[in-house]
């Protein structure tokens, strides 16, 4: 899953405030509202204050020292009136408000059930960027969920209003935390029941398919050779790919015990990732030089960062390649499309390549693919994409719950948009849509062999 971080963006912002300028200079304290995106920034010499925003007041996000976001983001433009950023892969744009019309003036009571449900739908009903492609009338989803409701109703009440409310949308990049009050609740169920299944079916491939198994990370991305002349990736996650020297001998809950001590005392938990993935797929390239072809395998893959999807596309290309383009709701309209594009790296692969695909395949890992139809060498096998695009614009109602919505569209490089529908491959398998469902199909095929994987060694040794 993506999120938007938008504190990182608030807190690069802080450190600009102690940059010594002149008088004639735009300054950054004062009051900023988002272009889109639904926030707004309070910057003062010393804190910044982020809120959501939303139609009749406004929720508290986070209060931010400056000297923890010293590395995040960078400024792109600064006038006395607007303020442009980049983190990561997108450019947000904010305007200057006067601090007495602020919709902070008129912050919601926090334990009010009511408000914080006009919050939540409020939030969706000005940001949310696909009600019309989902067929999701908004208005009577309010009209049906908000009588469920009183001032006097509990959390457990409050919370099972809205996740059903949100469940309409059968969106997978739309979240309600359940917050500790009521995840002991009865009828509060959390199904965890597909991890060792998808532990299972990955060490079989592998084990059946690989000469030998470079795992990375306790399997978040796996390579080696198939019949030493194919070269084979298999990248489980677009996130949790940071070096930090961590011994292989660790279980894996010491591991990640390890690992999330480290990423959290950084300065750039992104920029660990990228260094990470950047300096194996480097080894992983130099090591794939003399095979015919290589395949990807991104069936597992539930998403990540766009940014890490983007630079391993970037091993395969040797020249600049327009990937997408994405905008924001902005009210009725949307924000200016952005241009995001890959820019070769020095080591590259100059064969074809082969990406595997299943209806798991989401989010970052679907904005690899999506970036990937732009590469001419590159081919792809299995079933359609999640359809579930846009990052998440991360909130929190007045009672402190988080809480996530779409508000993003992107395009491929000819302007179609594959939300919901997913990316239709060249070569399709019919694969189950559900995850469980699909793990006991891969389960029950691979003795006789993985279907998606022996058409791509067939497509490579026949190109």
């Amino acid at each position: 899953m993506k999120h938007k971080y938008v504190i990182i963006i608030v807190g690069i912002l802080i450190l600009n405030i102690f940059y010594s300028c002149h008088d004639s200079e735009p300054e950054l304290s004062g009051v900023w509202s988002s272009v889109g995106y639904g926030k707004q920034m309070i910057i003062t010499d010393s804190t910044v204050t982020l809120y959501d925003t939303f139609s009749g007041g406004c929720a508290l996000f986070a209060e931010i020292p400056p000297k923890v976001f010293s590395n995040i983001s960078e400024i792109l433009n600064l006038t006395h009136d607007s303020l442009k950023i980049k983190v990561g892969l997108t450019v947000y744009e904010f305007t200057r408000t006067n601090p007495k019309i602020s919709p902070c003036n008129k912050q919601l009571i926090k334990n009010d059930p009511l408000s914080n449900f006009d919050a939540l739908w409020n939030s969706f009903n000005e940001n949310y960027s696909s009600f019309e492609l989902r067929s999701i009338d908004w208005g009577k989803m309010k009209e049906h969920y908000r009588p469920m409701l009183t001032s006097q109703s509990s959390d457990f009440e409050l919370y099972s209003v809205l996740h059903q409310m949100i469940s309409e949308l059968k969106d997978g990049h739309v979240f309600l935390d359940a917050p500790d009050s009521i995840k002991n609740e009865p009828g509060t169920v959390f199904d965890n029941r597909i991890g060792d299944l998808r532990k299972k079916i990955i060490s079989q491939i592998n084990s059946k398919y690989l000469d030998k198994v470079h795992n990375y990370n306790k399997g978040n991305l796996i390579w080696g050779k198939i019949d030493g002349n194919i070269g084979y990736i298999q990248i489980n996650n677009f996130e949790d790919l940071a070096n930090y020297d961590l011994s292989d001998s660790l279980s894996e809950e010491e591991f990640w015990e390890a690992y999330w001590e480290a990423a959290e005392t950084s300065q750039s938990y992104t920029k660990d990732v990228l260094a990470g993935l950047n300096k194996l797929m480097e080894i992983i390239i130099k090591d794939f030089k003399s095979t015919e072809f290589c395949i990807i395998d991104v069936r597992f893959n539930s998403g990540g960062f766009d940014q890490a999807g983007l630079d391993v596309l970037s091993f395969f290309t040797d020249q600049r390649t327009l990937a997408y383009s994405k905008k924001a709701r902005h009210g009725k309209y949307f924000t200016k499309k952005q241009a995001i594009f890959i820019d070769p790296n020095t080591f590259n692969y100059s064969n074809p390549i082969y990406i595997l695909t299943s209806h798991q395949t989401a989010s970052a890992s679907e904005t690899f693919v999506l970036g990937s139809m732009n590469l001419s060498k590159a081919r792809r096998i299995g079933s359609n994409t999640a359809g579930v695009f846009s990052d998440v614009l991360d909130k929190r109602l007045p009672n402190g719950w988080n809480y996530g919505l779409s508000n993003e569209i992107y395009e491929s490089p000819d302007n179609k948009n594959y939300e919901m529908v997913g990316i239709n491959p060249d070569y399709k398998i019919n694969y189950e849509k559900n995850n469980f469902s699909f793990y006991m199909q891969l389960n029950n095929e691979i003795e006789t062999g993985d279907i998606a994987l022996e058409k791509a060694i067939v497509l490579g040794k026949n190109q």
